[in-house]
């Protein structure tokens, strides 16, 4: 009896590995997120340090000066990072988009398998008993 046989099934394989890699990027996007958040955060808290500082120690307009150029770099450097926090979360959802349709796709793959096999186990059992009776048929008629 010949082995039930998928044909598709290196193109299962094929979405199943591709869902594996997709779950290591999706991975490391929500790191990389996860991390421009804090890095965010800190500076968010650097420039509240720097603006209560001001008020207390600038005596002088150079330092005033300093002061005020340091904090706008600190307000475009946060605004860079939210910029880049936007594109890190859109490609993680585009990501998650692919996962969901090679998902959908795999499980289309699996349940043909799964019909298929149906098919195929149906055809055994008839085949089989087409068999056992033609044998029975056999050792009637002697």
């Amino acid at each position: 009896m010949k082995a039930f046989e998928f044909g598709l099934q290196k193109l299962l394989d094929l979405k199943i590995s591709q869902l594996e890699i997709l779950k290591l990027d999706i991975s490391k996007m929500i790191l990389k997120i996860n991390n421009l958040k804090k890095e965010i955060v800190d500076l968010g808290i650097e420039l509240k340090n720097s603006q209560d500082k001001m008020e207390k120690q600038i005596n002088e307009i150079t330092e005033f000066q300093q002061w005020m150029n340091y904090v706008q770099s600190l307000y475009i450097k946060r605004n860079g990072m939210i910029s880049e926090l936007v594109k890190v979360e859109d490609n993680l959802e585009e990501l998650k988009n692919n996962y969901v349709s090679l998902y959908k796709e795999k499980k289309a793959l699996e349940n043909l398998r799964s019909i298929q096999k149906s098919q195929y186990d149906l055809e055994q059992l008839r085949s089989d008993q087409k068999i056992i009776d033609e044998m029975s048929q056999k050792h009637n008629v002697s």
